[in-house]
């Protein structure tokens, strides 16, 4: 199971690793432009408070290893981005995060969601138009557009339900991790 969870403010380094670790083709489909470390620690670091929030997918070893940037607007819309580790592609976990990004959106009460890919990013605009969101392609841009549908109080549960998972889910793999570290620590003595 792809478990989610919201990210925490003092987690935002493990953020920063997860984009530092894609490479450059990666960097590039993910922010339309090759990007330096320097620009993406300083990407991470011009977040405005409040108005994001980034979603995440956790690895065995408590890495970020994918996640959904969701950037509020000021119409009040929000912008979807998303990035996986290559290790983790193909598993449906960037489609468990874009279902996560749109719960979170319209839980918010927000009725537009945007996505901005390179048009060669094939995966991203099928998964764009997977979601239902139209799409315009030119110049060598894609811009997708979804009308999101007011909440519900399914939704609202939906929602906490999942981030109790993806918080019992980080829990389990640290307990993991713990128990790892206390068996070599017992080995060594």
């Amino acid at each position: 199971m792809n478990h989610i969870r919201t990210l925490m403010s003092f987690e935002l380094p493990k953020f920063t690793d997860h984009l530092l670790r894609l490479d450059g083709e990666d960097r590039r489909l993910r922010f339309g432009h090759r990007i330096s470390d320097a620009e993406i620690e300083a990407f991470v670091a011009g977040l405005e408070k409040g108005r994001f929030r980034v979603l995440a997918h956790f690895d065995d070893e408590l890495n970020v290893a994918a996640t959904a940037l969701l950037s509020a607007l000021n119409d009040g819309s929000v912008e979807f981005a998303f990035s996986v580790d290559r290790p983790l592609r193909q598993k449906g976990l960037c489609t468990s995060l874009f279902d996560r990004a749109i719960l979170w959106a319209r839980n918010r009460r927000i009725d537009r969601a945007y996505l901005y890919t390179l048009a060669e990013h094939r995966q991203m605009r099928h998964l764009a138009r997977t979601a239902g969101m139209h799409l315009d392609v030119e110049a060598g841009g894609c811009e997708g557009v979804l009308d999101l549908p007011p909440a519900t109080p399914l939704t609202l549960l939906r929602e906490i339900l999942a981030e109790q998972a993806g918080m019992y889910d980080t829990a389990t793999k640290a307990n993991h991790l713990a128990l790892a570290h206390l068996r070599t620590l017992r080995k060594a003595a």
